[in-house]
């Protein structure tokens, strides 16, 4: 879905209007999904952990190998395209530093979707908390998710540290909605895992038809909570009706071994691909919907082979010379 939306930004920018009617308009509620699977993921496999202070040293490593190896390669990759290009807009050092961090920091990230994983560092450090301490890391959440709602109920306008301000967001609701689910699961409260996959699904694309035909703000505080509740709703159906039977198709699989590398990577591939079409001229010749599936491939391959060649080589190489973790070898299916 994000993928398809910033193809069509693409689009639009060139020609002034989206391809297919706008069809892809909602296809910005790909990163609520995604932060209600990451509230899932992380407490369906780490809620056990809680408490266990000895289990942080494993959290830390996973997480960290997981996320910040790929993340600096395109960020690598950003800065070799930003200083390549005629405005040669170099970042300040101090910012450039923040940036490694991917701790909530002022100004427009340097990788542009970056801006998400700064609400998932927040959750991450959270979840550290829980790991170390029950009590005082779900203190902490408690906190969290009053503080949330403080500001999105009462609407106050809070000017303090970066981090407190980012941690105010409502995307980070969704991190709660996924950790609802994932404890759902876990004790086996899904009792018709259909019926909420097919409500999921339903109340999601109502919204995103909703928000396409501009009948209400895909942008506002209000659609967090929708698009946030209704792909709970989903990954319960999904994950509560889950059985040896059930088995993704080989491509869903592929794609979902590269998800992470196609978020991060997908804008730089159609960058690139787009700026190539306007050297030959072909962005003049192709209708406006070919231009759109041919920006939308390129995303999607491009990050497919990056991560084949690079996300998982390297994930192994580094968790191998950090924690030993050579039995633990990660495949890109």
């Amino acid at each position: 879905m994000v993928v398809l939306y910033h193809a069509a930004r693409h689009v639009k920018a060139d020609m002034g209007f989206l391809p297919f009617g706008g069809i892809t308009q909602f296809g910005h509620a790909g990163v609520d999904f995604f932060f209600v699977l990451s509230g899932f993921i992380i407490y369906f496999v780490h809620g056990a952990d809680g408490g266990q202070s000895t289990r942080w040293a494993h959290y830390a490593e996973r997480r960290f190998t997981r996320i910040y190896p790929l993340y600096w390669v395109v960020l690598a990759i950003t800065l070799l395209m930003v200083w390549a290009s005629p405005a040669k807009s170099t970042p300040e050092l101090g910012f450039f530093l923040q940036s490694l961090t991917l701790l909530p920091h002022s100004g427009d990230p340097i990788v542009g979707v970056s801006w998400t994983l700064q609400h998932e560092m927040l959750f991450y450090l959270t979840f550290a908390v829980f790991i170390l301490s029950l009590r005082w890391g779900v203190a902490v959440f408690v906190i969290w998710f009053f503080w949330i709602l403080v500001h999105w109920f009462e609407r106050v306008d809070f000017d303090g540290p970066v981090w407190l301000v980012r941690a105010a967001s409502p995307f980070n609701m969704e991190f709660f909605f996924g950790m609802f689910a994932a404890y759902s699961v876990r004790k086996k409260w899904v009792s018709s895992p259909h019926l909420l996959f097919a409500m999921g699904l339903t109340f999601f694309f109502s919204f995103a038809i909703a928000e396409n035909l501009g009948l209400v703000d895909g942008y506002a505080s209000v659609a967090r909570l929708s698009y946030g509740l209704s792909a709970m709703l989903v990954v319960m159906g999904i994950a509560g009706g889950a059985t040896d039977q059930l088995q993704a198709k080989s491509l869903w699989v592929k794609l979902g071994s590269a998800s992470y590398a196609i978020y991060l990577f997908h804008l730089i591939a159609i960058g690139v691909v787009y700026k190539g079409m306007t050297l030959i001229g072909l962005h003049k010749t192709l209708a406006p919907w070919g231009i759109f599936l041919t920006l939308s491939g390129a995303g999607i391959l491009g990050s497919m082979l990056l991560s084949r060649w690079v996300e998982y080589p390297l994930m192994n190489l580094i968790r191998r010379a950090v924690s030993g973790f050579s039995k633990v070898k990660v495949r890109m299916v």
